[in-house]
C-alpha cells in the first residue's frame, strides 16, 4: 500500500496542478498540522473525482 501512496503522491505532484492537500484527502491520510484539517471542512469529493479520472 506504501508504495501506491508514494507513488500516487509523486504522480500529482509532477504531472497534475492538484494540491498536496487534496492528495492527502484522496488517500484519506491524517494532516500532520491539526490546522489544515480545523480549517479545511470540504471533502472536495467533485474535485477529487476529477483527479481520479486523470
Amino acid at each position: 500500500m506504501h508504495g501506491f501512496s508514494s507513488t500516487f503522491r509523486d504522480y500529482t505532484a509532477d504531472k497534475t496542478t492538484f494540491d498536496g492537500t487534496m492528495t492527502e484527502n484522496a488517500l484519506a491520510n491524517k494532516i500532520p498540522d491539526a490546522a489544515v484539517p480545523a480549517y479545511q471542512r470540504s471533502t472536495m469529493v467533485e474535485r477529487r473525482r476529477v483527479m481520479m479520472q486523470v
